[in-house]
This record gives structure tokens, sequence and C-alpha cells, in this order.
């Protein structure tokens, strides 16, 4: 008879919750830009005549950049490790995303 732990039986602990957490920050982030494109896309289409097959194009490169973004991520999460990835990928968006906004209200005062 062996002494093997069940996932289940596991204890619930805090890297538990900050995996969840940070585990679904991932479909934030697609779900995020799929959205953005098709947001965008009403605005930018009238304003630089773009035809049916460029919209389509711009917004299938937002789908092309997932899939294959899911490939160099599992292989950057073999090489360096899934902790250093579920921080360092949420970080770069937040922080991106902080330092647009700061551009956007920086050229809406000048």
């Amino acid at each position: 008879m062996s002494n093997t732990i069940s996932v289940e039986d596991v204890p619930l602990n805090r890297f538990h919750r900050l995996l969840t957490v940070r585990s679904g920050g991932g479909s934030f982030v697609d779900g995020y830009v799929l959205s953005i494109i098709g947001i965008a896309m009403m605005k930018v289409s009238p304003a630089l005549g773009l035809s049916a097959f460029w919209e389509g194009l711009i917004a299938a490169s937002a789908l092309i950049g997932i899939f294959f973004g899911g490939f160099i991520g599992g292989a950057l999460t073999d090489r360096l490790g899934r902790r250093v990835l579920y921080f360092v990928g949420p970080t770069l968006f937040v922080v991106n995303t902080g330092c647009k906004a700061v551009k956007c209200c920086l050229r809406c005062a000048l």
C-alpha cells in the first residue's frame, strides 16, 4: 500500500490562490485584446478606408498572435518556470497599460 496524496487532499494555501488569480489573467488579456480590436476597428476602418479584406486580416492578426503566443509562452514556461511567467506576464500588462494611461493624460494636458 502506498502513501500517495491525492490532489484533492492537499490543503489550499496562498500559492494556490495566487495561481488561480494569475491563471485567470491570461483569459482576461485574451478577451481584452479581442474586444479592443473590435472596438478599434469601428473607428479606424472609416478613417483609413479599409476594405473588408483588411479589416478581417487585422482582426485575425490578434487570433494569430494569441495562437503563436501560446507556443512561445509554453516554451518559456518550460525554460523559466511557471512561477516566473505567472508573475512577469501580468506585471508587464499592468505596467504597459499604466504607461499608456500616463501618455494619454500627458498628451491631453499639453
